[in-house]
């Protein structure tokens, strides 16, 4: 009834003007690929505009072009000395400004003409990057059904990827743990940026990162280049757009990710700064404060910010971010006996988290050749839990979790193209750490609290993390490439130092094929939790014994080949292959590995971890896809892969995310009736092998009235395979200054029983299956003005 009544709301601004001779804007700032600098004097097009629409850039790379019809636009840009490049489907609203970013690649040889399509390229925005490797555009995020605009949840649609669950954006790469992802946003490495964030993981049910202030960003899933340390299995590396420096715009949003206003703006025109701020607000915390009952068995109560100021320099620019979240639920068995995925049977939990993450930058363009840029940084994350047992009358508490880690980093980075053939980036990184560990767990058969964490470092007392890098470029020709790095890492903790090389090679033996192959070795350092976790009784000496700890290492290699059978269709394929080794396990002979955490609300940790632990993921994927044209678009992907590793007794397991397969099938098309009115549809199906998982116990469970797992068979036996089928439909319309979107989302249209995990009914006495979402409805309201 309240979206009902929300799209009846909204109705009143649908309309008066009936022009069909809509236009708007479209800006946009073209640089050099390999320095960032700024073209001044490039030629920018709206193709096949009749008259033809066009402009050229200032000082500042920026262009304006005006009267561009609402709809799609294909936009080309050209720069004496380097490749055209065209950005194909621009979508242009009436109600804002649009914006493109365009980076061009310069020729190795003066010749004729030959265009580069942005999309049709399939190059990430990292040059040195030659495998593995997609930019994606955040209409990608919106436009896939059941991505409810989280780029963590549209990445799951690329060869390679998976969920772990439905009730979390985790991103499991080939095989490895989700916490083997690296974040960066705006070059800074970040922490978990997702609501009800646990230390040890990198996704949760909410994301943070709010689409609506995303640029163009790379997403890279194997073998990436020498910048990115402290990684195992693939990088988000995200850009925020900038605010436009020329007039104030706003958006409104309501939807289940909640309550949305946005406002960018010029902070000085004459100067060309801007700022850009987006506040979202938990939808059902909203509702439940209204006294609107959703039935759920806790309310998710969360909100959080995101910013951007950019000032432009005569030979630079400074730029500052900001991006801040909290949250926190409870969810009480004491008041509702409906299980959840979040809990367990018999407890109240209560769980909260925040994370906040602000940098400043300055870059300065030495010449025409040559960048730097210098940024400081601070990051803070605190997450705290909270679980009480409950038995007949009485209420135990059973866990007690504080984790407070915030860190100060200083970046710099030396970008140089010595010719048309030879580049390079170098750079510097220096992480301060600090942090507040306390956490204890109540031994219900002893009676007593142990403490697993308590610890404390102020922040120049922590621990020091810092890399230098070096990556190289050389082309032979515009056909042939060769990129070479080395990552340097230093652990101040216990002195242990990571040194990884990288190569790639790609060649594109006609315009329409190419083949690709690279190799890394990569190494992670453990989550602080794991270095200072200990287990004594509470009150007792302290004895921390994982502080010895080495990285995590792992060798990549990637084989991929490319084929375009016209300008709007791609197959590609790639094989891979990865060996991870020092991975910890315990002491003691045991099938534990930290490779198999990462993808729950918890991490287990023991005490006398040693980097004995091996692992290999193998696999191969096939991408075809149809970039959006006349209307349509559609995504087929296709993984079969094998994961593997030993515990410290020696025996090979499958991991807990060796699904064997993953398949999906997306496809959209849009209607556009007029300039004026669109009507859209986008269906995903996913298909994918059942997860691993240890069966329990039950006569140990039934003895200790508690979930006991048969540690001799872990990971022996396997939930039914994985189908899920989504669906979205959406209506747009601009008028006059003013665009709106509805859109109508269904996950799990068919209302498939997805097993998520088996548990023990303490009160029954017997094993009970968990399933995953069913029938999910949603709705979403936006508007542009």
């Amino acid at each position: 009834m309240f979206y009902k009544g929300l799209l009846l709301c909204c109705c009143w601004v649908t309309t008066i003007w009936a022009s069909t001779d809509l236009t708007q804007t479209v800006r946009g700032t073209v640089y050099d690929e390999t320095t960032g600098q700024p073209l001044a004097g490039a030629n920018v097009i709206i193709q096949n505009s009749d008259p033809l629409l066009g402009a050229s850039t200032d000082m500042q790379g920026e262009f304006r072009i005006q009267n561009v019809p609402v709809g799609r636009a294909t936009v080309k840009a050209m720069y004496m000395g380097y490749h055209p490049e065209i950005v194909q489907n621009v979508l242009v609203y009436s109600g804002k400004e649009t914006t493109v970013r365009i980076e061009l690649e310069q020729q190795v040889l003066e010749m004729e003409e030959i265009t580069v399509s942005a999309l049709q390229k399939f190059e990430s925005i990292n040059e040195m990057a030659v495998t593995s490797a997609r930019m994606f555009t955040i209409e990608e995020t919106e436009k896939y059904a059941g991505s409810r605009g989280d780029v963590a949840r549209m990445a799951s649609n690329y060869a390679g990827v998976s969920f772990s669950n439905d009730s979390r954006n985790d991103i499991v790469i080939r095989g490895n743990s989700p916490a083997g992802l690296l974040w960066r946003l705006e070059g800074v490495d970040i922490p978990n940026p997702n609501h009800f964030a646990m230390e040890g993981t990198t996704g949760g049910p909410v994301g943070m990162l709010n689409n609506n202030t995303l640029s163009n960003s790379d997403f890279i899933t194997g073998a990436f280049p020498a910048e990115y340390g402290n990684a195992l299995s693939g990088v988000f590396d995200l850009r925020m757009r900038n605010g436009n420096n020329d007039e104030f715009e706003y958006i409104g949003q309501v939807g289940f990710n909640g309550f949305e206003l946005g406002a960018e703006g010029p902070i000085s025109p004459e100067q060309g700064s801007s700022f850009l701020a987006n506040y979202r607000y938990s939808t059902l915390d909203a509702m439940d404060k209204m006294g609107i009952d959703f039935g759920t068995v806790g309310v998710p109560r969360y909100q959080d910010f995101s910013g951007k100021m950019v000032f432009p320099l005569e030979n630079g620019r400074i730029d500052a971010f900001v991006l801040w979240g909290t949250s926190e639920i409870a969810i009480l068995d004491s008041r509702d006996d409906e299980k959840d995925l979040y809990s367990q049977d018999g407890q109240d939990l209560y769980n909260g988290s925040t994370v906040g993450v602000s940098g400043i930058g300055y870059t300065l363009f030495h010449n025409p050749n040559t960048s730097s840029r210098i940024s400081v940084s601070g990051t803070y994350q605190r997450t705290e839990t909270d679980i009480f047992k409950l038995e007949e009358e009485t209420r135990q508490r059973e866990l007690d979790d504080n984790y407070v880690e915030y860190k100060a980093s200083l970046d710099y980075v030396f970008a140089h193209r010595f010719n048309s053939q030879v580049s390079t980036e170098n750079g510097l990184s220096l992480d301060q750490m600090g942090f507040d560990l306390d956490g204890r767990v109540y031994d219900f058969e002893d009676q007593t609290f142990y403490q697993y964490f308590n610890n404390e470092r102020a922040l120049l007392k922590g621990p020091l993390y810092s890399q230098v890098y070096s990556s190289w470029k050389y082309k032979q020709s515009d056909e042939l490439i060769y990129t070479a790095g080395l990552n340097v890492a230093h652990f101040s903790l216990n002195d242990h130092v990571a040194v990884d090389p990288r190569l790639g090679v790609s060649y594109a033996f006609n315009p329409s094929q190419s083949v690709s192959i690279a190799y890394g070795r990569h190494s992670r350092l453990q989550w602080l939790s794991t270095y200072y976790f200990t287990d004594v009784p509470a009150g007792s000496a302290v004895d921390e014994t994982n502080t010895h700890l080495d990285f995590t290492k792992a060798n990549h290699i990637v084989l991929g080949f490319d084929h375009l059978f016209s300008e709007n269709l791609r197959l590609k394929l790639e094989g891979y292959a990865q060996a991870l080794y020092d991975v910890p396990v315990r002491h003691l002979a045991s099938s534990y590995s930290i490779l198999n955490t990462g993808a729950e609300f918890n991490i287990d940790l023991y005490e006398n971890l040693v980097n004995e632990g091996t692992g290999r993921n193998v696999g191969v994927e096939l991408t075809l896809e149809r970039f959006y044209t006349q209307g349509l678009y559609y995504l087929i992907t296709a993984s079969f892969f094998d994961s593997k590793y030993k515990g410290s007794d020696g025996i090979e397991r499958p991991t807990v995310f060796d699904t064997d397969f993953v398949c999906n099938l997306l496809v959209g098309k849009e209607f556009a009736f007029d300039a004026q009115n669109t009507l859209f549809f986008d269906t995903k199906v996913a298909w994918a092998g059942g997860r691993p998982y240890t069966p329990i116990d039950l006569e140990a469970s039934r003895a200790a009235k508690e979930i006991k797992w048969d540690d001799t068979r872990a990971f022996s036996q396997q939930h039914p395979n994985y189908f899920k089928l989504d669906f979205k439909v959406g209506y747009r319309r601009s008028a006059g200054s003013i665009t709106q979107e509805w859109m109508i989302y269904i996950e799990n249209l068919s209302d498939h029983k997805n097993v998520l995990t088996m548990t023990y009914d303490s009160v029954s006495g017997e094993i009970e299956t968990i399933y995953q979402l069913g029938l999910f409805p949603m709705m979403q309201y936006r508007i542009y003005f």
